[in-house]
């Protein structure tokens, strides 16, 4: 095999000039999509016109050049190498490349920035609505990010808890001083997507209804909806999603230009859900390690319902873990709880270990919030209980899709039927082996790049209009 020894980037790109593959001069190994979207991103920035003329310094692959025919009266591509320029004349001939000329042309140093493009989401975390609708955009803040953009997020409560695990991902952090849903906050949020020049404005939560669209609707950025009830029509926006399962029940696509992404497929998970390595295992006989995280927030303190059946369940020695989120208002009495079980116990709050908390766990007992979407991607069995009312389609879905078990309506729970259901549970491996296999057919993680992909799709199809 010949040694072939590389000096510098030029000889570096010599190299890639003779791949099969013409991509490789991109020096983008399967990153496809985000070149795309750079350069998308640039020529929305400059806001090309017919009479331009388009030069690409480090054409790379030549793809901005062929994005941009069309749209110019004349195209060029700089080059570091000769062998790079006839590679790309030949595979390109209505293109025309140069090579080495890139120092002769007459641009001041950063003559041209292409501007990032801000995603704004105006999202709320509390006791009461818990860490969902955040927890949730932060999945699509980071794939935003891993695209190229800027994210920042308007948050009127929730902040002071969520803020450090917010910038830890590379977002930033705004704070709305008024009330959500109200005339003032639309202004502060309107006046944000200035600011930051947003091009997309991501709203989620409860409160931002017909009146509170219309008035951020009056900028340029776009807009999308995280929806869990489908009752906010008229939409007025660019795109809606709802995870739910029984999601394309719930909306009239007929007559609109709102594009509609519907079902678990567009669950949003963040990143350490999908880099986590899953190894599967085998499904013990007896389930021993419980979770317990009834949401962020657990205004009803579920939690302290589920302990109270668990400490009944007495065939088995159980090593179980709770966790609370930043919002819960209940950890005392949890506290308590934990330290008076007659099981192993321990409680975690405001954990950032999820992925690997929910793997090493033989049964979940969950809200049926945001949580039980990671918990199917993780593959874990799960006992669901409805804590609000947007949780109720989703419980249904996941248990008739037999991914999980439906332990109905919090408020509805008597603890000892709970503890004979969970008794039952964790004794019975089959049953729990075909939860996993359920679970593992809702979620397959890659919402989130769908979301964003169909935000691009939107912004790549006005650009060419």
């Amino acid at each position: 095999m010949p040694v072939l020894r590389v000096d510098n980037n030029r000889d570096a790109y010599r190299l890639r000039a003779q791949a099969e593959d013409i991509h490789e001069l991109a020096a983008r190994p399967n990153k496809k999509a985000q070149t795309e979207f750079v350069n998308w991103q640039i020529l929305d920035a400059i806001q090309l016109v017919p009479d331009d003329i388009l030069v690409d310094i480090g054409c790379g692959d030549a793809s901005l050049l062929r994005m941009a025919k069309g749209l110019v009266s004349k195209s060029v591509g700089i080059a570091s190498s000769v062998e790079e320029q006839k590679r790309l004349a030949a595979e390109f001939p209505g293109l025309r490349f140069i090579s080495n000329a890139a120092r002769s042309l007459a641009l001041e140093s950063g003559s041209v920035s292409p501007a990032e493009r801000a995603l704004l989401i105006r999202a709320d975390a509390s006791s009461e609505i818990g860490l969902g609708h955040v927890m949730r955009c932060a999945a699509l803040g980071q794939e935003w990010r891993r695209a190229g953009g800027r994210v920042i997020f308007a948050l009127a409560s929730g902040a002071k808890e969520l803020e450090e695990r917010l910038r830890s991902w590379g977002s930033e952090v705004a704070m709305i001083s008024a009330d959500p849903g109200s005339e003032n906050d639309a202004a502060q949020t309107k006046e944000l997507c200035q600011r930051y020049q947003a091009r997309w404005l991501v709203l989620d939560g409860y409160d931002f209804w017909q009146d509170y669209r219309t008035m951020v609707r009056n900028g340029k950025a776009r807009l999308l909806l995280m929806d869990d009830l489908g009752d906010c029509a008229p939409y007025n926006c660019d795109i809606v999603v709802n995870d739910n399962p029984h999601a394309s029940l719930l909306y009239n696509e007929s007559g609109v230009e709102t594009r509609f992404l519907l079902g678990p497929r567009h669950a949003l998970l963040r990143r350490e859900f999908m880099q986590f390595q899953r190894e599967l295992a085998e499904v013990p006989g007896t389930a021993k390690r419980i979770l317990v995280t009834c949401g962020g927030g657990d205004a009803e303190n579920v939690t302290l319902t589920v302990m109270h059946a668990l400490q009944q369940v007495r065939n088995s020695p159980l090593e179980i873990t709770v966790v609370a989120g930043a919002n819960n208002p209940h950890r005392r009495s949890l506290q308590e709880a934990v330290g008076a079980s007659v099981h192993s116990a321990r409680m975690l709050v405001n954990v950032n270990n999820m992925p690997e908390l929910m793997w090493h766990s033989d049964l979940a007992i969950s809200a049926g919030g945001v949580t039980c979407y990671e918990l199917a991607f993780m593959r874990v069995p799960m006992v669901l209980i409805i804590a609000a009312q947007n949780q109720e389609r989703t419980v249904t879905a996941f248990s008739d899709a037999g991914a999980a078990v439906s332990a109905g309506w919090f408020d509805c729970i008597e603890t000892e039927a709970l503890a004979r259901s969970l008794l039952e549970l964790i004794g019975d491996q089959k049953r729990r082996e075909k939860l996993r296999e359920g679970a593992s057919q809702m979620v397959d993680g890659r919402g989130a790049e769908r979301v964003v992909e169909a935000m691009l799709q939107i912004e790549r199809n006005e650009v060419q209009k």
